[in-house]
């Protein structure tokens, strides 16, 4: 009897290895990956997704950071293709229960939604790699000269820096969008003079395993809004000014100075 067990073992070990190599299913050839988890130091276990979006209900803004956007049914079929979306900001109501991974690289870490949007120029779904929804649970208020501002940072639909198993390593380095009062708008604000110190295309208000950033202060010449952002890093912490030109057509920004500290010990 005890040989009998002996043979059996291997056998069992086998058919797990095979049930798990069919919980990988595709969309289009690309790889899906249901479940979160922590990404370091152990490959993840694929679940069985399906093949079509299983939608949560998801009422937000987002910002949409890529000029073209494939459109998707609840299938995962490609229906068509949205142009011109770079900065546009529109409303969503859905996402999908599961994050996918369209590289089908088998990371963790490039893991995101779909989400489904609605805008005269975009309506469907859409994948989430390069759409950022606001985060409100951290958003800054405050006036200068009479004209209200608020800092509204994003956050986007990949995995993030934490999931239900600690922390992931997956953080990204997202776009705050800046409303002011005196042309009404809600805008990401690009940035002209990116360098080795600042290496975004936009300015970020963000709050994760690389750094903590909060307000300073500000000021305002004429349509020139001067920004003082504190960013606080693992060790230690710089002030990065910026200077914001504000128009009603899109408003732009620059890097005047970045005010590095020295850790305190």
């Amino acid at each position: 009897m005890q040989r009998i067990l002996l043979l059996l073992v291997p056998l069992l070990l086998v058919n797990c290895k095979e049930a798990k190599e069919e919980d990988l299913m595709t969309v289009q050839g690309k790889t899906i990956v249901a479940e979160p988890g922590e990404t370091e130091g152990k490959e993840k276990e694929m679940v069985n997704a399906p093949e079509y979006i299983q939608s949560l209900k998801h009422n937000n803004k987002v910002l949409i950071l890529k000029g073209e956007l494939e459109l998707y049914n609840k299938n995962l079929k490609e229906t068509g293709k949205a142009a011109g979306l770079y900065g546009l900001i529109v409303s969503t109501d859905s996402i999908s229960q599961n994050r996918y991974d369209l590289t089908g690289a088998n990371d963790y870490c490039k893991l995101h939604n779909f989400i489904k949007v609605s805008h005269p120029d975009v309506k469907g779904w859409v994948y989430g790699k390069d759409v950022y929804e606001y985060d409100m649970s951290r958003d800054t208020t405050f006036t200068v000269n009479d004209i209200q501002f608020k800092i509204i940072p994003t956050k986007n639909f990949s995995v993030g820096v934490y999931d239900d198993e600690g922390l992931t390593f997956c953080g990204s380095d997202n776009p705050m969008v800046l409303y002011n009062s005196k042309f009404e708008k809600e805008e990401f604000i690009p940035i002209e003079n990116k360098n080795d110190d600042y290496v975004s295309d936009y300015i970020s208000y963000d709050s994760h395993d690389g750094w903590i950033d909060s307000f300073e202060g500000a000021s305002l010449v004429g349509d020139t809004l001067t920004l003082n952002i504190y960013r606080e890093y693992q060790e230690g912490s710089a002030n990065i000014i910026f200077e914001i030109y504000l128009s009603k057509f899109g408003s732009k920004a620059i890097i005047k100075e970045i005010i590095e500290h020295e850790p305190e010990f």
